[in-house]
């Protein structure tokens, strides 16, 4: 099988931008695969920016984020939909609904991947996206080695002028507020899903009067007014608008619901990301005093040797320098994997304050929507006032 070079894979460590200019629209494909009793789902992910059109299964997606998470360990990862939904502690059923949830949560996640600075150049990620075969048969074919982002890398020569000294201050503060700001967005999203819900009570309730003074308006002797048209034309006005606001309605809950709910969703997602990285670094054990305690424990284990009145062994002496000098080096790369592992966590931390441009981008596109929402039904209530303006009146 053809080997990916690592080098297809590298990119500068520096952050220089969010790229939110790229987007992949992710769609259920109709036709379910596999034999009865055991089909799945497939999705089509079609990138305008790369010209590419994809097939992925659910599988697909958990290969690639494993992939990332131990090729960039300390980056933020976007979290991937559960396979499996549950509602009050039961797991929903793989229909319509379910399908839906999880389409809009791996839509989420790849388009947080692309979004990410050092994420949308990663060789598998590109891959992911382009490759027209089956991704699993690619995989076989293909030996790819996913090795730490760390490993070969070299600390840059400015390297103390890029790492703010409160940068560890700045971690802990930041770890603290994101717990408040988790279930801050977690009830954002909860109470825009029952504002949907109750836009679309409303909908329907519009619905059922439009309904309602539609048959009214079929009644013409009920609805007769001597010496004038009657009312007829009034309810009919009226059922009509009701019917258009429906409409109106039923647009705007779609977008709130293909809006700003994903955008507070996937602001959300990157919250735990960013928490879920802060918590590897804390579980991240401390290999260096280790390796030192061995090191000295060696240097004790030679001189007591070099004391003995028995010479040693052949090769003794030079098998424990070759451990010393091989833990040595493995504390010169633990030393400098920290220090990568630093600047990485300042380049997070950038990205993350960087994305706090979307969320005002996100509020303003929502009021924008509103208002053009809001405008459209004034529009309707002006005209159906200017159509009952002749109505019959008293002086009739």
């Amino acid at each position: 099988a053809p080997s990916v070079n690592p080098e297809q894979s590298a990119r500068p460590l520096a952050i220089t931008g969010s790229g939110e200019s790229d987007h992949v629209a992710v769609s259920v494909v109709p036709e379910k695969e596999g034999i009865l009793g055991f089909k799945h789902v497939n999705y089509q992910l079609t990138s305008a920016r790369k010209a590419s059109q994809v097939v992925r299964r659910y599988s697909d997606f958990v290969w690639l984020s494993a992939s990332l998470l131990s090729r960039y360990p300390y980056r933020t990862i976007p979290l991937l939909p559960p396979k499996r939904f549950a509602l009050n502690g039961h797991y929903l059923a793989a229909g319509n609904s379910f399908i839906e949830q999880r389409r809009r949560g791996l839509s989420r996640f790849i388009n947080a991947v692309i979004r990410h600075p050092a994420l949308k150049n990663e060789y598998l990620v590109i891959m992911f996206l382009t490759v027209p075969a089956d991704l699993s048969l690619w995989r076989k074919q293909t030996s790819v080695s996913i090795q730490e982002e760390f490993l070969g890398s070299e600390i840059p020569t400015h390297y103390e002028s890029l790492i703010p000294k409160d940068l560890e201050s700045r971690v802990e503060i930041l770890k603290r507020e994101l717990s408040g700001a988790l279930d801050t967005y977690v009830t954002l999203c909860h109470l825009f899903e029952n504002l949907i819900t109750r836009k679309r009570s409303c909908s329907s309730d519009y619905k059922r009067i439009s309904m309602s003074l539609g048959r009214l308006s079929g009644y013409p002797l009920l609805c007769s007014v001597p010496g004038t048209n009657g009312v007829s034309p009034s309810l009919s006005y009226t059922s009509k608008t009701f019917l258009k606001i429906t409409g109106l309605l039923d647009d705007e809950s779609h977008a709130w619901d293909q809006g700003i709910l994903q955008d507070l969703k996937m602001e959300r997602d990157i919250i735990i990301s960013l928490r879920q990285v802060f918590e590897r670094r804390d579980k991240d054990v401390d290999k260096i005093t280790g390796w030192e305690r061995h090191i000295d424990a060696l240097v004790k284990k030679i001189a007591i040797i070099k004391e003995r009145k028995e010479p040693p062994k052949e090769g003794e002496i030079e098998n424990l320098e070759h451990q010393i000098a091989k833990n040595k080096q493995a504390v010169i790369d633990e030393k400098k994997r920290n220090q990568l592992i630093r600047l990485c966590l300042k380049e997070e931390l950038t990205y993350f304050q960087a994305r706090q441009v979307h969320v005002g981008k996100m509020l303003q596109e929502y009021a924008t929507e509103r208002v053009r929402h809001a405008q459209l039904q004034v529009d309707s209530w002006n005209i159906l006032s200017k159509d009952l303006a002749s109505a019959p009146s008293d002086s009739h």
